[in-house]
């Protein structure tokens, strides 16, 4: 069971845990030892240039800050919460809410050849240092290749609120991490899960998860995926704050075979490459062998992204039988079987029938 913040019983837990570490000859006074470890063996402290999902919410419910594209406009900053019927629901694209912790640049350069050089020499100097509450990093969105950052616009759901969107990285692009609870404090390293805040020194104001109105709530759910039970959106606020959630999906130094990565599946004895496409309309995707002589390097039909059945660790090397999803990156949907043998698409991506070997 979690420890209430303040109470005698949690002060006597770090008091023991510090004690014991020094005696050990472990680390910092007042840093605790994380209480399990993640699936690759190594202490659950959150490190720079880790890759993790931004949950929403501070509780346990499944909700994932996310890039939401409507229309023809820029993508939006939306937190997604999903059906609540179906445990540790998957966000509908995992791409769209996998956030790297990138370290804060002193000074921003003004030309962005010379800011990419000089953030990949401070990711390359800081990767897989643990973070502390306190510290400042950049929030940097893998899909979009874009950051994090602050505007000088009202919310859509809340003139009050300032919004929150995805651009280069700048001054308002830098946020400090400060704990949720007095449990922890400033200068502890960072556990997984560990309820936090985001603030933006820049702006004086912390990330905030808010309603949206009614019309553009109901304008996005017309276009979301049926396991979305309800849309927020992710604001600044200078008098609220969300307690925030960063979870696990992949180390800053993991290499190897990685879900997430993009295959196409060769069938050796018929020299076919398994492809699906969507001739006969939208959710009627079918799915065939292609010979290799007609498959060029452009065809995006053959092309598949393998993708671990949990989220939680979701980016680390496969292992030989792990359970995996098969994306196919045009159309979207998943390859799954039936008990008959027939293989077919669909979007019902937490099905059973979805998960192959």
């Amino acid at each position: 069971p979690r420890l209430q913040a303040g109470t005698k019983l949690a002060r006597g837990h770090r008091r023991r845990a510090r004690e014991s570490n020094d005696r050990a000859g472990g680390g910092a006074a007042g840093q605790l030892e994380p209480l399990e470890s993640g699936s690759d063996g190594k202490a659950l402290w959150l490190c720079y240039c880790d890759q993790v999902l931004l949950s929403g919410s501070g509780t346990d419910h499944a909700s994932y800050v996310c890039s939401l594209r409507v229309g023809t406009h820029r993508p939006k900053l939306r937190v997604l919460r999903m059906d609540e019927s179906i445990k540790s629901c998957p966000p509908p694209d995992i791409r769209d809410c996998l956030f790297q912790l990138h370290p804060k640049l002193d000074d921003a350069p003004k030309h962005a050849a010379e800011m990419e050089e000089r953030m990949e020499k401070a990711k390359r100097k800081t990767a897989g240092e643990p973070l502390q509450f306190g510290s400042e990093v950049q929030l940097f969105h893998a899909n979009t290749r874009s950051y994090l950052s602050c505007t000088n616009e009202c919310a859509q759901g809340d003139s009050r609120l300032v919004q929150l969107t995805l651009g280069p990285s700048s001054h308002t692009s830098i946020f400090r991490i400060l704990p949720a609870f007095k449990i922890s404090r400033i200068g502890d390293n960072i556990e997984y899960r560990a309820a936090l805040f985001l603030r933006s020194q820049t702006h004086n104001l912390s990330v905030h998860v808010s309603e949206l109105g009614p019309q553009l709530m109901e304008e996005e759910m017309q276009l979301s995926h049926r396991y979305v039970s309800s849309i927020l959106e992710l604001s600044g606020s200078t008098y609220e704050h969300s307690a925030l959630r960063l979870c696990p999906y992949r180390r800053a130094t993991t290499a190897g075979f990685l879900s997430g990565c993009v295959v196409s599946l060769f069938h050796t004895e018929a020299e076919s490459y398994l492809v699906a496409n969507s001739r006969l309309g939208v959710g009627k995707n079918r799915v065939f062998l292609k010979e290799k002589l007609d498959v060029d390097d452009t065809d995006l039909t053959c092309l598949w992204r393998v993708e671990a059945e949990q989220v939680r660790w979701g980016g680390l090397p496969l292992a030989s039988g792990s359970p995996v999803r098969l994306r196919h990156l045009r159309t979207g949907q998943y390859l799954a079987a039936k008990e008959q043998g027939t293989v077919y698409m669909t979007d019902e991506y937490v099905e059973p029938s979805t998960l192959w070997v």
